[in-house]
């Protein structure tokens, strides 16, 4: 969980000390409304993983009570298991089609909140009607089959599907993964519709490493209005 530790407020900036897990991050709030993140790691060759920055974002997307959320990939559970333990979030969805995922999950977290769905992502309007926060880590289910992955056709729809759902304000991650033939379609479909969204309506942000093209990478969509 992230623990808020510490203000300092100096007129013209407020800086604010946070931990996630043991990883420091300072948020630089400045007075015109740019935001800056600083994380700090222990060695300054040491990137931070994917799935900690996307979490870092879940985070930050918490604003209020009794949000819905979905993990549109449940895969290892990771995502899963941070939605969960967050208070604020009073219902959480996560798909998969190999119920090994979801069997492996469960044995993780099981709370009365978490609705688990062996089912394609793309059928998720058959489950829920809304969400607030939802994630997709694209890809294949690390300790299973790796010749089972998202595809393109399905992932199209589902993301679809998902910005309609997708409340006001809410808040939608979309997990890259271009170092494999499947990965690398997705990750080229989606930067160029989500070049194409309209922005009174989505505010986009890619988080993606400039000299590494394959490296995993993440796209995050705001709904606005």
């Amino acid at each position: 969980l992230i623990a808020h530790i510490a203000d300092v407020e100096n007129g013209q900036f407020l800086v604010t000390l946070i931990y996630k897990g043991n990883i420091p991050y300072f948020i630089i709030r400045m007075t015109n409304s740019v935001i800056i993140v600083i994380i700090v790691t222990e060695r300054y060759d040491t990137m931070i993983k994917m799935t900690q920055l996307s979490h870092y974002f879940i985070a930050q997307a918490i604003k209020k009570k009794h949000l819905i959320a979905a993990d549109f990939t449940c895969g290892s559970g990771e995502d899963t298991i941070y939605l969960a333990s967050f208070d604020e979030i009073e219902t959480l969805y996560s798909f998969d089609i190999q119920l090994e995922a979801i069997e492996q999950a469960k044995q993780k977290i099981n709370l009365p909140k978490t609705h688990y769905i062996c089912d394609g992502h793309e059928h998720m309007d058959q489950y829920l009607n809304g969400f607030d926060i939802g994630i997709f880590n694209f890809g294949y289910f690390p300790s299973g089959n790796h010749q089972i992955t998202t595809m393109l056709e399905t992932s199209i729809i589902a993301v679809k599907k998902a910005l309609q759902l997708l409340h006001k304000k809410g808040v939608l991650l979309l997990v890259l993964y271009p170092g494999h033939d499947e990965g690398q379609k997705e990750a080229q479909y989606f930067e160029h519709f989500c070049n194409e969204l309209p922005a009174h309506q989505f505010m986009i942000m890619k988080s993606q490493m400039m000299n590494r093209p394959t490296a995993p990478y993440i796209i995050m969509i705001e709904k606005i209005r």
